[in-house]
């Protein structure tokens, strides 16, 4: 699927060219490579779409021991055409023949930063062990992130917490040391007709249009001792005070206090009054026993 997108985006902007290498299927006597790939995938990714695209590339790349990838992010918080205010996407530059390529959308706390992190995140997934690995990126912000949180396993979670986009930084440390990759980052600067690194940017912006967002299992990373969520839903992956503070100034409490305090019984204190302002605190804190919540 991201193959197709690709290609179609391509053909719309007057490419005369596209890609028609398609990764084969995984055989079932597979090697212990393989294994290990399939294993960090399926462990880590929570769409079963993108486990099987990302376990069919690191296949196709399994006889590799040295690779190469562009790397981007796109961010757009105005997305008219419907799809995701992020997506990312990456090529392999040094393969004869053939370039491998991978795109998809993020949802949540968006940043041409963080969709960034994820292109580098799947890019290493699909790496064989023991691999040496280039990455080319113009964002100096994602390189920086990448040496402060190398030691993302040793700190205290109060530390961890403060660290934008540390789920996906705490995949990437797992993956490296699961696979024993030796990774070296290379800054290349935007805009500026590198072939390969306008195809990642073109494939970001696609990725942004897929349906189904990628997703990490932090449940599977060893050293995720503590992972907050918002609402029980949404992981907060940065500054959780920070976070907060944002969520908080959109609340006008001067208002929340006087819409709490008001009695439009108009007598005393009552039991009634109580009942009502115990509803308004249900309301507002979505916590009312309604069937969701019951199950």
């Amino acid at each position: 699927m991201s193959l197709l997108a690709y290609n179609d985006f391509l053909v719309q902007c007057g490419h005369s060219s596209t890609i028609d290498f398609c990764p084969v299927g995984i055989p079932q006597e597979h090697n212990e490579n393989i294994r290990i790939n399939s294993r960090l995938i399926n462990s880590l990714f929570c769409n079963q779409e993108n486990k099987t695209e990302l376990s069919n590339i690191a296949y196709g790349l399994s006889e590799f021991s040295s690779l190469n990838f562009y790397t981007d992010g796109s961010f757009d918080d105005n997305t008219t055409e419907g799809g995701f205010p992020m997506g990312y996407g990456w090529t392999t530059s040094n393969l004869p023949n053939v370039n491998f390529t991978y795109n998809g959308s993020i949802q949540y706390f968006p940043s041409s930063t963080k969709a960034e992190t994820m292109a580098i995140l799947t890019c290493l997934a699909v790496c064989s062990p023991s691999c040496k690995v280039q990455i080319y990126t113009d964002s100096q912000a994602a390189i920086d992130t990448f040496h402060k949180s190398k030691n993302l396993f040793s700190i205290s979670p109060r530390r961890f917490n403060k660290i934008n986009n540390n789920i996906l930084w705490s995949s990437i440390h797992h993956l490296i040391r699961e696979l024993k990759l030796v990774v070296r980052f290379n800054k290349v600067k935007a805009h500026s007709h590198d072939q390969f690194n306008d195809r990642a940017d073109a494939l970001a912006k696609v990725g942004r249009l897929q349906p189904i967002p990628t997703q990490i299992n932090q449940d599977h990373l060893p050293h995720q001792t503590l992972t907050l969520k918002w609402n029980d839903e949404i992981p907060l992956d940065k500054d959780v005070r920070k976070s907060i503070a944002t969520k908080d100034n959109l609340i006008d409490w001067s208002l929340s206090a006087k819409w709490f305090d008001f009695n439009g019984r108009n007598d005393t204190t009552t039991i009634t009054h109580s009942k009502d302002t115990k509803w308004k605190i249900r309301c507002s804190t979505s916590s009312l026993p309604t069937k969701d919540i019951l199950h």
